[in-house]
């Protein structure tokens, strides 16, 4: 875990674009077997060696034959829009992305992976529009609401965002990723303890690979209230000591800015991939 900075204080609502983005993957489909390679949207990850951009190049070109066939089928749609953007071309995963939301203009699946591929390219009112479609559409996933509320909050409209939040949890009321991302947006709406109390609902509920974020989440709006000492034990359950004071250090320093609710506002989503 690295010294947090500017784009990557852990405080953005916004982590549920990343969260989500292996639920998007697993769809079922009446299509022809998909390519049995390395690399779909749920687990591809590059190394950044030759030989593994060989074989994401060699998989994207399967992927793409497998779409050009099947531009409806999500699962193809995903998978060729990650090895895309593994390949830094994610002017042509959102081509591709919006080809198949077209070609199935009622898939909340394929329409929450366009969404989300809008929002990280900063498109975020048209990705506003295309998540409203998605999230009033025919059985929207949980994944389709919150998705949809990181890019409200990111608009600044945070009342709409937990609006979405709220009907996430009514269809998954332990998804500790929706319970982050609901705090987030109440801390930033400036209600920091409003933030602590879910944040501590979620800490109790995962103990898994979330915990952390959630840990350090919790430190950040514990923080924000003046509560130092505790948002130090806090990271030192996920951090080695060097790093929590590093954490330490950086968070007063932000938050003794006159913009910190700026900086809050304008955090970006950590890429997974």
């Amino acid at each position: 875990m690295s010294v947090l900075r500017p784009r990557r204080v852990p405080v953005s609502g916004l982590c549920a674009i990343v969260m989500a983005a292996g639920a998007l993957a697993g769809c079922q489909t009446d299509q022809p077997e998909a390519p049995n390679i390395f690399g779909t949207s749920a687990d591809l990850q590059t190394t950044g060696s030759i030989n593994n951009q060989d074989k994401t190049l060699e998989n994207t070109q399967k992927w793409a034959v497998y779409w050009e066939k099947n531009p409806k089928n999500a699962e193809a749609a995903i998978s060729y829009a990650a090895h895309l953007k593994a390949l830094n071309k994610p002017e042509q995963a959102l081509g591709v992305l919006r080809k198949s939301a077209m070609s199935s203009p009622e898939d909340p699946v394929i329409l929450a992976a366009y969404g989300k591929q809008l929002a990280a390219m900063g498109q975020l009112p048209e990705a506003n529009k295309v998540l409203a479609k998605a999230a009033k559409g025919p059985s929207p996933t949980s994944q389709v609401f919150s998705i949809h509320g990181t890019v409200l909050d990111r608009l600044g409209k945070h009342d709409e965002a937990r609006t979405q939040y709220k009907a996430a949890l009514h269809l998954e009321p332990d998804n500790t990723s929706v319970i982050n991302n609901m705090a987030m947006s109440y801390a930033m709406s400036g209600d920091p303890k409003a933030a602590e109390d879910m944040l501590l609902k979620a800490v109790a509920k995962d103990s898994g690979t979330g915990s952390a974020q959630l840990q350090q989440n919790l430190a950040l709006v514990l923080a924000l209230q003046g509560d130092f000492d505790r948002a130090r034990k806090v990271l030192a359950k996920v951090l080695p000591p060097h790093q929590v004071e590093a954490n330490m250090v950086y968070i007063k320093k932000m938050i003794s800015q006159p913009n910190t609710w700026k900086q809050i506002k304008s955090a970006k989503p950590v890429p997974k991939s």
